[in-house]
Formats: C-alpha cells, structure tokens, sequence
C-alpha cells in the first residue's frame, strides 16, 4: 500500500475512534514529549494543535536537546481547554509542565544523497519523567473545582527514518496523585464527593501509547499522533483517554549550520 494512503486511512481511523466525554474530566491524556534528539548537540523544538471529539483545544510544545552524545534532556508545556457545548459554562481547563533525562541510540541503515533529506535509520529511546499540572472544573455559572496534580513516568520509544517520511511509536507507564482540591460551593454534593474520593486515592497508575506519522526535510517536519490512555485497576476516575495533535517539528541545531555555512557539502545529521 502507498505510504501516503496508510497515513490517510490511519489518521481516518484515530479520528473515528475518538470517544466525545459530556461529564466532567480530572485527567486529559496527552502524548508527553515525542522528541528525542539521535545526536549530540541536536536540539530539537516542536509545537502542536490538538483535542477530541469532545469541543476541546490543546496547545502543547516540546523541547529536546543532547548535551553528550547517547543523553538527552526533554522540556514539555501543554495547555487544554474543553467546553461540553457551545450555549453552557461548563467545561475543563488544564495545563502542566515537566521534563525528562534520558538516552538513545541510533542505527544508521542509510546515507541519503541529498543534503536535505533525513537518515534512513531507527532510533531507540528511553527517559525519565516528572510533571506538575492543574485540572480546573466550571459546573456553572458560580460553582467550580481546581485540583493539583503531580506525575512520574517511563517512556520507551522506537523511531523510524525513512528520509521524507517517519514513524514513531511511544510506550508511556507511570503514575499521577492529586496532592490538594478546592471548590468553590459546599452545597456542591455530587462533585465534592466525587473530589473526596479522588483525593483519598494515593496514586492512579496508567500506561499511554502514542503512534505519530511525520513528514519533511531534516530541517522540518510536520506531524499528526494519536494518544490511548489506560487506568490500571479498578479506576473510574473520569478522563478524556484518546487525543490528537498536528504540529511541526525543527531541528534548531541543523537549522542553524544550514544558515552559518550555505557551501558546506557534507551531511551533517
């Protein structure tokens, strides 16, 4: 099948497969960072529009950068707004931050001919990760709810190169806690309870599986991804578990010997 095809059947079918949400979410999966440099001194920046089938918009911007060859550090920021419909005030607003310490290793399978292109190889990855983020609640008009969160993960990740087009797939297992709440009316049953419940639970465990498709030259690339959340155990803590993203992706470091040295032959990746 013609790889462009497969990317337009998958991207049809993740859309399709994503679940709309009408009640309230303490969780809204995201796909962590899908950056990871493949060199040292490789920094990398990507930026990203995305959400659900529910009425919700994410921004989220990713950095990555390798200080040593085989080390690689990651920065994330992302921010999401969901309203349940177009005449009421109820909604979610999140947003969270983080980073992560890791490495990788490079196969090369190919050397390109053309300066622009990619390496045809595979990367593998592994990172360490923390994050802090906030989920704000509006019910109504007057009545709302705001909880902290803090979240620790593995991420193991496999990368195809195949010069203009790519394929990454990325493991994610770890665990979140609420560490405070507040709300904003005691007379608030249903959700206090509910935010009762969520704070007496030490820490949820989950996995989450992202496969993104890109496409470009070494210098930039955009991308389209797809993001399963999974709750371990008996856990009915109300979450959107199924995103989107469409960014684009720049190699700054490639980049930036691309514009200091216009005559340079060699392949530099």
């Amino acid at each position: 099948m013609n790889f462009f095809k497969l990317i337009l059947c998958l991207s049809l079918y993740f859309l399709a497969a994503l679940p709309g949400a009408s009640g309230q979410q303490y969780y809204i999966t995201n796909p962590g960072s899908i950056l990871s440099p493949s060199a040292q001194h490789n920094l990398i920046f990507s930026g990203a529009i995305g959400g659900s089938r529910t009425l919700s918009k994410t921004r989220a911007y990713h950095v990555a950068y390798s200080p040593l060859k085989y080390l690689g550090v990651q920065g994330t920021y992302s921010k999401t707004k969901v309203n349940y419909s177009f005449d009421s005030p109820r909604g979610t607003n999140t947003s969270s931050y983080g980073g992560a310490i890791g490495g990788y290793y490079f196969i090369n399978l190919k050397e390109q001919p053309h300066l622009h292109q990619k390496k045809i190889g595979v990367l593998f990855d592994a990172y360490l990760g923390y994050e802090k983020g906030n989920i704000d609640n509006t019910y109504n008009e007057t009545e709302s709810s705001k909880l902290n969160y803090n979240k620790g993960y593995i991420q193991l990740g496999a990368n195809l190169s195949g010069g203009v087009l790519g394929l990454q797939l990325k493991g994610t297992i770890g665990y979140f806690d609420f560490v405070n709440g507040s709300y904003t009316a005691p007379n608030l049953t249903l959700p206090s309870n509910q935010l009762d419940e969520i704070l007496e639970k030490d820490i949820h465990n989950f996995s989450e599986m992202t496969l993104a498709l890109n496409m470009g030259i070494k210098y930039g690339r955009i991308y389209c991804s797809q993001t399963l959340l999974h709750l371990f155990g008996d856990n009915d803590l109300p979450a959107i578990d199924n995103a989107y993203h469409f960014g684009i992706i720049l190699e700054i470091d490639k980049l930036i010997k691309k514009n200091n040295s216009p005559k340079t032959l060699e392949n530099h990746d």
